[in-house]
C-alpha cells in the first residue's frame, strides 16, 4: 500500500492530454511480397488470393506498450503522465498514442518526506495498481477508434502493458 499516494479512497482524475492517430494504409509492395513468400508464384485465382490474404494476416501482428512518468505534485496531490501507443508489425494500417494525466490526492498522514524521488519510487512499486485507471481508459479510447474499421476491431489488455 503506498505511504504517500492516498490509494484507499480511490479518489483520482483522468484527463486526456493528446489522442495521435496515424493512418498508415496498406503497403501494397509488402502485401505483394508476402503473397508471393505465401503462395509462391503469382496466381489469377481467386481463392488462393483470399487463402494467402488469411495467411498474411498471421503474419501482421498489434502491438502496444505503455510509458509513464511523474509528471508534477505538490503538497496535496501527484500527476503521473501515462502513454500508451498501439501499432503493427511490420508497419501497416495505422499507429495511435494516447496521452493521458492521472492525479491522485496525496496522503497528509504520511511519515515519508514528500521528495520527487520518494514519490518515483513509490510509483514505480505500485505501478499496476495506480496505473491500471489510465490503461482501462486508453483500452476503450483505441478500441473505440479503430472500431472505424470493422474489419480490425483491437482491443488492447486494459492493465499496464510496459514496453520489454
Amino acid at each position: 500500500m503506498p505511504d504517500l499516494i492516498d490509494i484507499r479512497g480511490r479518489n483520482f482524475v483522468i484527463d486526456l492530454e493528446r489522442v495521435k492517430f496515424e493512418n498508415i494504409g496498406l503497403n501494397e509492395k509488402l502485401i505483394e511480397e508476402k503473397i508471393e513468400e505465401v503462395i509462391g508464384e503469382e496466381t489469377e485465382k481467386e481463392k488462393e488470393l483470399e487463402d494467402s490474404f488469411k495467411k498474411i494476416e498471421e503474419h501482421i501482428e498489434p502491438k502496444s506498450f505503455d510509458e509513464y512518468e511523474l509528471d508534477d505534485f505538490d503538497e496535496n496531490e501527484v500527476t503521473i503522465k501515462f502513454t500508451r501507443k498501439m501499432f503493427f508489425e511490420p508497419e501497416i494500417i495505422y499507429k495511435i498514442e494516447i496521452v493521458l494525466y492521472i492525479t491522485y490526492d496525496l496522503n497528509q498522514e504520511s511519515e515519508k518526506d514528500l521528495t520527487f524521488s520518494n514519490l518515483e519510487k513509490e510509483i514505480e512499486e505500485n505501478e499496476k495498481t495506480l496505473l491500471q485507471p489510465a490503461a482501462f481508459k486508453a483500452s476503450l479510447l483505441i478500441s473505440n477508434i479503430s472500431e472505424i474499421d470493422e474489419d480490425l476491431m483491437i482491443m488492447p489488455p486494459p492493465m499496464l502493458n510496459k514496453k520489454q
